[in-house]
């Protein structure tokens, strides 16, 4: 079978797509009968047991190898969605190709980042579950060395050896690779000159820098050639297609490369994804600077991103060597424009170091510190706490009102098997009836116990309310990380935290409308009764309807109109 690139679906999806296509191609029209079988199968029900069923039938005739592409699109949709299955398609075959009497069989999957790094929007419980999953695979991680990233850097480029451009890029890059020795950066650029020679437009610190911003925040090969070769904007190809030759010749610079990384890579919420984001947002904020504060503070970034010490630091004399790419500025003038940064608090300057820093940091560790407030919080219901960081409307029995020309509505609660003293609305409340959304499994629903007053109580419930849960306890979690007296008094703590709760706020109520939206079958029990319907709103008509009959005949006659 040839490589099957995912998309943005489901694993058991693209596995199942995989198996029909590959067994139709390794076959044709011979596919033994029970093949065709076990893949009707699975295509219908696309469960964990029946894709396990169709590769144990491949396997009766043939090894299989399933090698998937572009595997990283199947874990974002996993991170986005809460189905389980797919981590039991995983689990299932991954156990079925290995151990002494496992299936001749290989699962391959090929993706351009960490699986950690797709998965860091899941909530905490689909992190570990995933963890779980992913420890019976073995990573293979393809990283090149510096040497092999210059090389494909130098591949991308073709000189057409014109008489008059090939002695000026040779005279420039003998003249970059003595600045180069000058600054001790000759060491890193295996090849010297006739790698500069090679690679030109990019200046000597861009090219040093580009392979490690692409590892760290792209897609590795896939970001470099995107950078090289597309027409992003800020790009090398963009730059040639602009450029006029001159003397000196100009290069990219590293302020171009950071409006590159800043414009098309996607924050993925990692930790160098904070960095270039804190970064970001202290330029953008930053007003009243001249042309070359921007190109400089841009400068500095890119170096304190990397910091990677030794001699590719933000010192003066590699600041001044990085701003010659588009023209020649002064010793003078640098000093001048940082000087003119720091007495406004936009640089500091780290004299054991003897580099400038734009992004400050922070000592404190957020992730452990939310991870043990969480830990804390695990034994506080979670409806008390959903209680108190958002209310859910009334329900509206719509279709019963117009029907018999009433307002009819349901009080909404929330509880969780933890709940007690709950108790309906009696015949002196407004309320018509209480809808109670249980944030446990509908088996412990059916059996929570609620003193009635009189009127109608509704629980609703569904078998994804672990996903709720979850964001619950996440967005309390860093809530309170918040009002710590440490993260107040830590400027770049306090913003990542911020940006962190509007983005668990987000998650949250995305995984409440998700859950407890109308369109999504759910169960609900009155009385004895199971009420399923794929209507939450419906539901609660359908309680009215009998319970209200008596009250309402008379007027119901003239709306005719049935629930």
């Amino acid at each position: 079978m040839r490589p099957r690139p995912a998309q943005r679906e489901s694993i058991s999806e693209t596995i199942v797509r995989a198996f029909t296509a590959g067994a139709y191609e390794f076959w044709n029209s011979r596919i033994p009968s029970a093949v065709v079988a076990a893949l009707g199968d699975a295509s219908r029900e696309r469960t964990p047991q029946a894709l396990r069923l169709a590769l144990e039938a491949m396997c009766e005739h043939a090894p299989v190898l399933i090698e998937i592409d572009e595997f990283g699109k199947n874990l974002e949709y996993f991170a986005e969605n809460s189905s389980e299955d797919d981590l039991f398609v995983l689990q299932e075959l991954a156990e079925r190709c290995t151990g002494r009497n496992g299936l001749p069989a290989l699962l391959l999957t090929l993706q351009h980042m960490a699986f950690d790094d797709y998965v860091r929007g899941a909530n905490a419980l689909q992190r570990r579950e995933w963890g779980k999953v992913q420890g019976r695979f073995e990573d293979i991680s393809f990283i090149e060395s510096a040497e092999q990233s210059l090389r494909l850097v130098a591949g991308a480029f073709e000189h057409t050896g014109d008489l008059f451009f090939d002695p000026g890029l040779q005279s420039w890059a003998s003249d970059e690779f003595k600045n180069c020795e000058h600054l001790g950066l000759a060491r890193l650029l295996s090849g010297g000159q006739a790698t500069l020679e090679s690679c030109y437009p990019l200046h000597p610190v861009t090219l040093l820098s580009l392979p490690e911003m692409c590892a760290r925040f792209g897609q590795y090969g896939r970001t470099l050639f995107s950078f090289l070769t597309s027409r992003e904007p800020f790009s090398a190809a963009e730059y040639l297609e602009k450029v006029t030759l001159a003397d000196p010749m100009p290069s990219i610079g590293l302020d171009q490369l950071y409006d590159f990384f800043v414009t098309t890579s996607p924050n993925s919420g990692s930790r160098h994804g904070a960095r270039l984001s804190e970064i970001d947002t202290r330029i953008r904020e930053t007003t009243g600077l001249t042309s070359d504060q921007y190109k400089i503070l841009k400068t500095i970034g890119i170096l304190n991103l990397l910091s990677q010490g030794g001699p590719l630091r933000a010192s003066v004399p590699v600041i001044q060597y990085a701003l010659s790419a588009s023209s020649p500025i002064s010793v003078e003038v640098i000093h001048q424009e940082i000087a003119d940064l720091e007495r406004r608090g936009i640089l500091t300057y780290r004299r054991f170091a003897d580099e400038y820093r734009l992004w400050q940091g922070s000592d404190l560790d957020l992730a452990a510190l939310v991870e043990q407030i969480r830990k804390e919080i695990s034994s506080v219901s979670p409806a008390e706490l959903l209680g108190r960081l958002h209310r859910m409307p009334p329900a509206i029995a719509a279709r019963h009102s117009q029907r018999v020309g009433m307002l009819r509505y349901f009080d909404t609660i929330l509880s969780d098997p933890g709940s007690k003293n709950i108790s309906g609305p009696g015949v002196d409340d407004a309320a018509d009836g209480l809808l109670v959304y249980f944030l446990g499994s509908p088996e412990e629903a059916a059996r929570f116990e609620i003193s009635a007053n009189g009127k109608p109580i509704v629980i609703a419930a569904t078998s994804d309310y672990a996903v709720m849960v979850e964001a619950v306890y996440e967005y309390t979690a860093v809530l309170r990380a918040l009002e710590r007296p440490d993260v107040q008094a830590d400027r770049v703590a306090k913003r990542e935290l911020q940006d962190r709760i509007s983005d668990a706020r987000r998650r949250l109520l995305d995984r409440l409308s998700t859950q407890l939206s109308p369109d999504r079958s759910r169960r609900a029990v009155f009385g004895s009764s199971d009420l399923t319907s794929p209507y939450r709103l419906a539901v609660a008509c359908r309680v009215c309807c009998p319970t209200y009959a008596t009250m309402s005949i008379r007027i119901a006659r003239r709306f005719p109109t049935r629930c």
